[in-house]
C-alpha cells in the first residue's frame, strides 16, 4: 500500500511541475524552458 501511494504522489508531483512549468513558459514568452533540480547528499 505505501508503494502505490508513493507512486501517487510521484505522479501528482510530475503533473505539477509540467502545469507550473508550462505556466512560466507561458507568462516569461519562452519557447522552451528547464527545471534544474539538485539533490543533496549529506553523510552523517
Amino acid at each position: 500500500m505505501k508503494a502505490a501511494q508513493t507512486l501517487s504522489e510521484m505522479l501528482h508531483l510530475d503533473r505539477l511541475i509540467a502545469t507550473l512549468m508550462q505556466g512560466v513558459i507561458e507568462t516569461t514568452g519562452a519557447e522552451t524552458g528547464a527545471l534544474i533540480l539538485l539533490e543533496i547528499i549529506t553523510s552523517r
